[in-house]
């Protein structure tokens, strides 16, 4: 039987924050404010992510990202190119 660690569908914080190209730090804010991906807590140093949960966010994210800046474009806070 595969330990934790052994099995492929898991991802350290350090594989999790490469793919998702944010730094560990970003990870670790979001666990604390309860946002982000789903995490699994080994130890209070151990976290491991599911690489559904990872892509499933992402997705969820990237269809957020036009109503967010639509929002912002009607709030009048400026973004990028304007």
């Amino acid at each position: 039987m595969k330990n934790l660690e052994e099995t492929e569908d898991i991802a350290t914080r350090k594989e999790a924050a490469r793919y998702m190209k944010v730094p560990e730090r970003v990870l670790r804010k979001w666990e604390r404010e309860h946002k982000g991906p789903p995490v699994m807590r080994l130890s209070p140093k151990r976290a491991r992510y599911r690489w559904a949960d990872l892509r499933a966010f992402l997705e969820a994210s990237l269809k957020m990202a036009p109503a967010i800046r639509e929002a912002a474009i009607k709030a009048g806070i400026p973004g990028d190119g304007e």
